[in-house]
């Protein structure tokens, strides 16, 4: 194939930042791509790159400059990881701004001019194609070097941890779960349940509020955050609104990676990529969350082989293995 040269065009530095732009662009530049990434648009890379991709563009002056790029006939990517219709009013702020009726438009607008919008989900595709003229689904994928990490060596002192990843945005899907969790922590001596993403008093606001639980609040970085996950159980409990039902299954994918067994609820892509009792478990009733968590912090031989499926599980989702896709969305 013959060599791009592609200019990244960042909105955030988040998680979306990293699944989207950063590790698809190591795949990209090992294909023999040229590959550069912005968080300002940088003219001169406009000018020498064969493709601009630009990750959900929908602020005022960067839209300007998307549909200036757009007369002049220059190849423009469109990616977007979520669902932008339907965010979650509980999310206060990121609702505020994407339920406005002018930068809803702008998105539309930008997602119609692109010579390609690529989504991360069938769900997300399906939203985008209302104004898109071509549409194609790469998947979310995880390094594959995190297949090659050592098993973590069992604690000497028995200690189980149960853990919940996710942040301001999310808080209210830990609340599905927190009742259950605190409940366990009071009757499971040895358990311990660790947050991550989220501080203190946020945790608190939930219900969970045991000596047992253990908070990191917001890792910057997603490699950095990855290594502080501690995980026996990982718990990632959704609610069936539509802003779920279109979203990647992220902490599905991280938990394969590492090994770690999840109780999940089944929204979503959740419920086809958590294998019910393979290399996790699908909550369908809310009583479920405690006795699914529990069994599986009790039986340390179930949740080893839970974790090793998970991680065989994960060799189909390496981003390496997207390279091909990626190289095909991004072909002028």
């Amino acid at each position: 194939m013959v060599a791009v040269r592609v200019m990244q065009w960042q909105a955030t530095a988040g998680g979306s930042m990293t699944y989207r732009l950063d590790w698809p662009g190591r795949v990209l530049t090992r294909l023999g791509h040229t590959v550069r990434r912005c968080e300002r648009a940088i003219h001169s890379w406009v000018a020498d790159s064969d493709v601009v991709v630009g990750q959900f563009v929908a602020n005022e002056a960067p839209s300007l400059r998307w549909q200036e790029w757009a007369a002049e006939g220059r190849t423009l990517v469109y990616d977007v990881d979520d669902d932008l219709s339907c965010v979650d009013p509980e999310s206060v702020k990121a609702y505020a701004y994407y339920s406005d009726p002018v930068v809803q438009a702008r998105i539309g607008a930008n997602m119609a001019v692109a010579t390609r919008v690529t989504a991360a989900t069938d769900g997300i595709a399906a939203w985008a194609a209302r104004w898109a003229r071509d549409v194609v689904v790469v998947p979310n994928g995880l390094p594959a070097q995190l297949l090659c990490a050592p098993d973590r060596p069992a604690r000497a002192d028995g200690r189980v941890v149960v853990g919940w990843a996710g942040s301001m945005q999310t808080l209210p899907e830990l609340r599905l779960v927190a009742r259950a969790l605190q409940r366990l922590l009071e009757s499971t001596p040895g358990v311990v349940v660790h947050t991550v993403g989220v501080p203190a008093d946020a945790v608190a606001s939930t219900g969970l509020t045991h000596p047992g639980v253990q908070v990191t609040p917001w890792v910057a970085g997603t490699d950095t955050y990855l290594t502080v996950i501690d995980f026996d159980v990982w718990v990632a409990p959704y609610r069936d609104i539509a802003f779920n039902r279109a979203k990647v299954p992220t902490k599905a994918l991280e938990a394969m990676f590492l090994g770690i067994p999840i109780v999940a609820s089944p929204v979503g892509q959740y419920a086809t990529v958590v294998r019910h009792g393979v290399t996790g478990l699908l909550v369908r009733a809310d009583h479920e969350w405690g006795r699914h968590i529990r069994g599986l912090v009790l039986d340390p031989a179930r949740r080893a082989a839970m974790g090793d499926a998970a991680r065989s599980a994960a060799a189909a989702h390496v981003v390496e293995g997207l390279g091909p896709l990626w190289e095909k969305a991004l072909t002028p």
